[in-house]
């Protein structure tokens, strides 16, 4: 969140300084908006698939000179579920949920929001982006984009920033969205939960993993011991709480034992993790935990032997 100068804080004439490396980012970041709503750009290589990044290029812009910067995007991406996917990416990255548009510009993944916003679909997704671009396209300016550093923990420091300053409660709003995610995220299972559940109550037909599956969604939690293969109670109720974060969840003093080594790195009292962004993924992921996509490349969600 933004806070105001301290009076402890630095001197200012550092103040004034940083002021002016913001505004000459916030500039250039301006600018690059302005080439992507107005479609002053050019995609080299349209990408064959989701995870290749190719060059983006403003040569049909020429109110500034910008250099290039990356796309992540492919004409398959421009369905519904896959823009509000990425939405959803944003939200829970600090940096993207605090410098909006104006940060986001230069990420690779924002740019599947300018294609489709140029398409048949006409939207980016976002209502309230919607709207700016609709502005920016006839008349630019500003006052309708939000300040990329006015939420962040530094704050804006631009001698009378030209660009939209949030109310600090629409900004403490947002914070406290992302923290409630995080919350969520640590207190109900994740994918990887539910894959590992199926996993282990497997029999030797496979066929049944369709509504193990079914049954994992509707479970409030599941023991965190990926080996462990006892049925949870729908309530969670028959599951032991880690004392040390107050998150993590076992079946038994056993299978907590066996994931003591895994979970002391991230053994993290909940209120202090969901605030610390350093152990999030911009997915919202915590870090520590083995990722779904590693144990699946490994053969690990096989039928148990």
């Amino acid at each position: 969140m933004a806070q105001p100068p301290s009076q402890t804080g630095p001197p200012d004439s550092e103040l004034a300084t940083l002021g002016k490396r913001q505004q000459e980012l916030a500039e250039m970041q301006y600018h690059r908006l302005l080439a992507a709503v107005q479609h002053k750009y050019r995609i080299d290589n349209h990408p064959s698939g989701p995870h290749h990044l190719h060059k983006v290029s403003f040569e049909a812009y020429t109110d500034r000179s910008l250099e290039p910067t990356e796309a992540a995007v492919d004409p398959r991406d421009n369905l519904p579920e896959y823009i509000q996917g990425l939405h959803k990416m944003f939200r829970s990255n600090p940096k993207t949920l605090e410098g909006d548009i104006l940060y986001s510009i230069v990420e690779p993944q924002c740019w599947p929001f300018i294609e489709y916003y140029h398409s048949p679909a006409k939207t980016t997704g976002r209502d309230d982006w919607d709207s700016m671009f609709a502005t920016l396209r006839t008349t630019p300016r500003r006052s309708v984009v939000p300040c990329m550093f006015v939420s962040t923990p530094l704050g804006c420091h631009i001698s009378d920033c030209p660009f939209y300053h949030p109310p600090p409660s629409d900004i403490a709003a947002s914070r406290s969205s992302l923290l409630e995610a995080r919350r969520i995220y640590l207190m109900t299972p994740t994918q990887r939960n539910r894959y590992t559940y199926a996993r282990n109550h497997l029999t030797g037909d496979s066929g049944n993993r369709e509504s193990l599956m079914a049954e994992a969604d509707t479970l409030a939690a599941i023991c965190d011991n990926g080996l462990c293969a006892k049925k949870a109670r729908p309530d969670g109720g028959n599951l032991l709480i880690c004392s040390g974060c107050g998150w993590a969840r076992y079946c038994s003093v056993d299978c907590q034992k066996r994931c003591r080594k895994r979970h002391k790195m991230i053994c993290i009292q909940v209120d202090l993790l969901i605030e610390d962004d350093d152990m999030w993924t911009m997915e919202g992921h915590l870090k520590g935990l083995p990722s779904l996509r590693s144990e699946l490349d490994q053969g690990l969600f096989g039928t148990r032997a």
